[in-house]
This record gives C-alpha cells, structure tokens and sequence, in this order.
C-alpha cells in the first residue's frame, strides 16, 4: 500500500468521524487538550500527506488569515549625476558680405606736381552692369562759404568709361590739370584734399543745391600729393613803393619772379603785418614759357587808401607769394613772405 492509499477520501472521513466522537464524549477541561492533539494530529497527517503547502492551507483554514505583513519600502538609491562634459561650440561660419555699394580703390602712388607719372589707375565696383560714367578728379579749396566746412571744386576734364556685366570697371588716365596748392578761380583759399568722383553722364553736372553741384556716385580718399619746394623760386619786389604808385592808376609794385614752371600760376600780395586785413594790394598770372613773370601790385580797394606817412616802417609791411605747384607758405613758415618798405623812399 502506497501512502497516498492510506489517507483516502473514505478514510479521512472516516478518521474525522471517529473524532468528532471522541471529543463529544470527552468532558470540557479535556476537550480542549484532546482538540489541541487533534489539531497536532491533522497537522501530522497533513504534513505526511501532501507536503508544506497543506500545512500552510490547512493551518490558515483552522487559525485564521493571520494579518497580512507590510513590507518594508525599498529604499530609493539615486544614482549619482554623470558629470557633464561641455563640448566646445564650433564657431559659426559667416560669408563676409558682398559690398554691393558703389565703390572707387583709389592708388597708393604719390603723385608729385605737376605730373601724373604713369597716369592714375582707379578700380570701381558696385555700379550697373554695362552702364557709361565719369570719372574726373575733384580739387576742393577754402572759399567765402558761410556754411561750416564749406569749400569750392575744381574738376579735371571728364573721362567716360562703360562697366561689364558685373558692373565694375579699371581705368587707367592722365588727368588734363594736376591739383594746384592755389586755385586761380577768382574764389580765396588753399587747396584742401583732391578726390576721384565718379559720375552719371559725361561729367559732373551743376543742380540748384547749396554745393551747386550734384552729388556724385562716389568719392575715393583723398589723393597723396607732394608740392615743389617754394626755395627753388626768387623773388624781387622793387626796394621801395611810394604810397600813390599802389592807388588807382598808379604804376604798382614791380615784382619779378623766376625758377616757376612754364605757364605755372602765381599770386603776390602785400599785406601790413600790424593790422592784418586792413589792407592789401596784389597781382597775379601766368608764367612764360621759361618760367618767369613780372606782376605789378596795386590796390585792389579803391575805398581803402595806403597810409601816406613817411613815418611807416619797412616790418610794418610784407610781400607774400604763391604758386600752383609750391609748398603753402605758413604763418610758422612763412618761405614766401619778405619784408617790404612802403614810403619815405
């Protein structure tokens, strides 16, 4: 006989029955100990029969649920933070800008009056594809101007030049004048800068602004100019100058000059070196063809008369010169300036 044939349904009930028999004839003090012995019984014959797991079932049927048992929350590990690396940010890529403005590349030759050397070589960009303009050098000098920084131009002769298809253009050209340190336009001043402007048309052209000329298209910067030494020129004003020779018809102030260039613009003035602006009187003009010129000077005011006493003195007057092409004599550095006796010959 297996032990699985010992423990039948039939036999356990059987078993069971005799038991319940016992204990109901058994008084109450031993009931209780019989049913602890029955208790230990069934718990062996459940133990024999089918293993821990009906031990369990059956002592969970007989005691109770026994009260269910918390368990104890998992503790929460964090795990540490991965160290971040930063990674280098590469620097953006940018296109410099296509400069789509009109624009003049002026030269870096230093042009040394009155020649142009081998002619002056302009680059320009940014204008209309195959389109005609002008270019011409633009002198400016110091005028009567009220308005601030105000200045007056003196333009070369036009040259017209056409762009390609990209609108840009090289042209090489001998300007017909070579900027002058002192304009003969009948206007007053020095020369200030002189430029390449590029135009519309065949050449600049006069409008009814206060430049009176209108803007152009573009300016370069300004040119590198070299002027001739003023040493190089002598100068002899007479020795002496009565006051009536300087008034109205009056033969002047013979002054002769020497060692200009040909045809080579010129200017002398006498000036009272102790009230400057009082009064002047000047001559100007052209050399020949070998550099020589003789100016007579006279007053230029006929409301304003020369002092007639004999008492001036020679320091109380000079004679200042200048010329197109020479170094701008200063008030520091007065190379043109000579002392001039005026009265009691």
């Amino acid at each position: 006989m297996s032990k699985d044939d010992r423990f039948d349904p039939q036999r356990r009930s059987e078993i069971r029955q005799l038991l319940i028999e016992t204990v109901n004839a058994t008084p109450r003090r031993r009931r209780n100990r019989h049913m602890i012995l029955t208790v230990a019984v069934i718990v062996v014959a459940g133990l024999t029969a089918t293993g821990t797991a009906a031990v369990a079932l059956n002592g969970a049927a007989l005691f109770g649920q026994p009260a269910p048992v918390t368990a104890a929350p998992a503790a929460t590990v964090t795990p540490p933070p991965t160290p971040h690396t930063p990674q280098p940010t590469a620097a953006p890529t940018t296109t410099a800008p296509v400069d789509t403005k009109p624009h003049i590349s002026t030269p870096t030759t230093r042009f040394t009056a009155p020649s142009w050397g081998a002619g002056v070589t302009t680059k320009l960009t940014g204008l209309s594809a195959d389109s005609a303009y002008s270019l011409s050098i633009d002198s400016r000098y110091r005028g009567e101007s009220k308005i601030p920084g105000g200045y007056f131009s003196q333009f070369s002769t036009a040259v017209v030049f056409t762009t390609d298809d990209a609108g840009n253009a090289t042209v090489t050209w001998t300007p017909d004048v070579f900027p002058r340190n002192f304009t003969d336009s009948g206007e007053s001043g020095y020369l200030l800068g002189s430029y390449i402007r590029v135009d519309e048309g065949s050449s600049p052209r006069n409008d009814n602004s206060t430049s009176g000329i209108i803007v152009p298209i573009a300016v370069s910067d300004q040119l590198s100019l070299s002027f001739l030494p003023i040493d190089d020129v002598q100068v002899k004003p007479a020795a002496c100058v009565e006051p009536d020779q300087l008034i109205g018809d009056g033969s002047g102030l013979a002054v002769t000059i020497t060692g200009l260039l040909p045809n080579e613009y010129v200017m002398v003035s006498g000036q009272q070196t102790n009230t400057l602006g009082l009064y002047y009187f000047l001559d100007m003009g052209y050399a020949d063809d070998w550099g020589r010129i003789t100016l007579f000077a006279r007053n230029t005011s006929p409301d304003t008369t020369i002092p007639t006493s004999a008492s001036i003195e020679p320091a109380q007057w000079r004679l200042i010169w200048s010329g197109n092409y020479r170094v701008t004599p200063t008030a520091a550095h007065p190379d043109g300036s000579l002392p001039l006796t005026v009265g009691n010959c």
